[in-house]
């Protein structure tokens, strides 16, 4: 299983991968700064689930989903978590399938909780 984490905050990435290293050791694990980067790395990997902040520069969350939705590929069809301070627009999320949504600040414990149940994989989110 792969997993690709989005954010242009290092710390908050090495919070993703710290967490998931421990939870999903056999997981490869990618991070990306932005949206460009992750559909850069969308074209080499498919990944069982992506978790993206949705403010960043270059190309925020909501773009790089618009992007990736559009390719028809397996990428186009994967789960993904974004990540917002705020309510995104109803429009938006109603529009995308397979698109949840977890406010900031981030719970790891719901974050656990969401990927095991989008994946089906089993996570031992409990001990995050």
């Amino acid at each position: 299983m792969n997993f690709l984490f989005v954010d242009d905050d290092p710390e908050i990435l090495e919070w993703y991968m710290d967490l998931f290293r421990f939870v999903a050791p056999q997981a490869q694990l990618v991070a990306a700064k932005d949206g460009k980067a992750a559909l850069e790395s969308c074209r080499s990997t498919h990944f069982s689930l992506i978790v993206t902040d949705c403010n960043m520069p270059n190309m925020d969350g909501m773009e790089f989903i618009e992007h990736l939705r559009s390719q028809d590929t397996l990428s186009s069809v994967v789960p993904v978590i974004i990540a917002s301070g705020y309510n995104l627009p109803e429009e938006f999320v109603g529009k995308h399938a397979n698109v949840h949504e977890i406010q900031k600040p981030i719970n790891g414990q719901t974050l656990l909780k969401l990927c095991s149940e989008l994946t089906k994989i089993s996570i031992l989110w409990s001990h995050a």
